[in-house]
């Protein structure tokens, strides 16, 4: 009877163990920088209102081959990809910090400081943009 009752306490304790334990949801930063993980961004489509893929108004061919990457230390590394715009073209770091309870973040880099809404952060996709004089622009990155 002894035994009956210490497994049964063994296996109660195991089994509140294991409830207790959920799952925890990633931060947005762990989203965005992939944590210990990095992540490697690639740009989808930039929309115009919600309706119209417009990326070939917004970006030049050579553009659309970026690859972003946001670190946890604040630096965000923008990769020209393989097909370069420029001969010198080199992988650029500027800065990045969250805005606005992480509704917004805000880049910044030498002479200019642009800060943008956060539309979705998961972890496959990634947009943002502004809305001004309602029109809205969104850039859509993928998880490469």
């Amino acid at each position: 009877m002894k035994n009956l009752f210490k497994t049964c306490l063994f296996l109660g304790v195991l089994f509140i163990y294991a409830c207790s334990k959920d799952d925890v949801e990633p931060s947005k930063t762990e989203l965005l920088t992939g944590g210990n993980n990095q992540i490697t961004w690639e740009i989808d489509k930039v929309l115009l209102n919600d309706t119209g893929n417009v990326t070939e108004t917004f970006f030049d061919q050579c553009q659309l081959d970026d690859l972003f990457r946001f670190k946890n230390n604040g630096v965000v590394q923008v990769d020209p990809g393989v097909e370069l715009c420029d001969s010198s073209d080199q992988i650029q770091e500027d800065q990045w910090k969250f805005h606005n309870n992480e509704t917004a973040f805000i880049v910044f880099g030498d002479g200019y400081n642009d800060t943008l809404d956060i539309f979705q952060l998961t972890s496959t996709v990634f947009s943002f943009g502004f809305i001004e004089d309602s029109t809205k622009l969104e850039i859509v990155f993928s998880k490469k």
